[in-house]
């Protein structure tokens, strides 16, 4: 039986980004800026507010809508 979803927190994820600049997020993928290509990137998804950050460093590249399915 699977998990309930949560419904606060954060999800922190850590992607090397290639050359074609798309972050895969189970599944989903997310188009970010060329300072972003060959890095290593966190992903946090803030579940309670439904957005995705992506940061490189101390620097916030993007910001998406991220619903939870």
């Amino acid at each position: 039986m699977p998990l309930p979803k949560p419904t606060t927190g954060c999800y922190h994820l850590v992607r090397f980004i290639r050359s074609d600049r798309r972050l895969d997020v189970f599944g989903e993928r997310f188009p970010l800026p060329p300072e972003a290509e060959y890095a290593y990137v966190v992903a946090t998804v803030d579940v309670a507010q439904q957005h995705l950050r992506v940061m490189l460093g101390a620097d916030l590249v993007a910001g998406f809508p991220y619903r939870l399915r």
